[in-house]
């Protein structure tokens, strides 16, 4: 009679290589959620500035006024364009992100050539992190600066 060789590894060699498995999952995801969260602002300023940039060229292509309401009771923020109040576009952002509305107000306005109808800053508050936007005359640019 033949014996077949039964080469396999025990149980106890099994559950001590899962073991070092999940030490080493559970450290590198402690390390992620940091770069996660520093992500979502991030994401948001992207957002931001590609829906201001579009506002501008709605502007300028339809030749009409865009207005962009900023609210602080809800996380979100909406593009009108003209005097029908049709609107573009309705962004949510997280919830943990607030806009406070410092020099600027509540609604940016861009004229039919694209620039803003006045200058000014808005805060933006996202945990223990304050960012102030500041919107610049002439070509209706922007840029973020960290407080």
């Amino acid at each position: 009679m033949r014996y077949l060789k039964q080469d396999g590894f025990t149980l106890a060699e099994t559950l001590l290589v899962l073991l070092c498995v999940s030490i080493f999952t559970s450290i590198s995801l402690l390390y992620l959620l940091p770069l996660h969260t520093s992500k979502k602002i991030d994401q948001f300023f992207e957002q931001f500035q590609s829906d201001i940039l579009y506002a501008q060229s709605y502007a300028i292509s339809h030749s009409k006024t865009v207005k962009v309401y900023l609210y602080s009771d809800k996380p979100s923020y909406k593009l009108v364009a003209g005097g029908l109040n049709t609107t573009i576009l309705e962004r949510q952002y997280d919830s943990e992100i607030q806009i406070q509305p410092n020099t600027l107000g509540t609604t940016l306005y861009f004229k039919s050539n694209g620039n803003i109808s006045k200058s000014g800053t808005i805060l933006v508050h996202f945990r223990e992190k304050s960012f102030s936007v500041v919107f610049l005359l002439g070509k209706g640019r922007f840029y973020v600066s960290p407080l």
